[in-house]
């Protein structure tokens, strides 16, 4: 679903939780990956899904666009994925949406695209205000 817009941009780190209901039943969860392309406003930072830590970003940076999401990670029902955005020699603002693909994007060119269609049942999420 939608959540509220993200916090505005300080002079330091900024939190953001995203919210997402998973389809189905936890069985029928699949892997997936989140998307952290500079082109989606993913400067440097931390992700976690359901507290469970996927690894750090900085697209600009590159060759990773993508982070590993374990099905196991996932609930059928509620679903929280938690991001530390550091920034990228500016201001850190927070991305305005997560998305979760249903393959990674292996070219290393995450600085400058979006890495394809979202996994099926799994919708860009706006960031919550905390």
């Amino acid at each position: 679903g939608r959540a509220a817009p993200a916090p505005p941009a300080g002079d330091g780190p900024v939190v953001a939780e995203y919210h997402f209901e998973g389809g189905g039943d936890a069985a029928s969860l699949g892997d997936t990956w989140v998307e952290v392309s500079a082109a989606g406003g993913w400067g440097k930072g931390v992700v976690w899904v359901n507290g469970n830590h996927l690894g750090r970003y900085w697209p600009s940076q590159g060759p990773q666009c993508n982070l590993y999401v374990p099905a196991p990670f996932l609930r059928a029902g509620s679903n929280v994925v938690t991001v530390l955005e550091l920034g990228d020699g500016a201001a850190a603002v927070a991305p305005e949406s997560v998305n979760l693909v249903d393959h990674p994007d292996l070219t290393g060119t995450c600085a400058s695209k979006s890495s394809g269609p979202r996994r099926p049942g799994s919708p860009a999420v706006a960031a919550a205000a905390l």
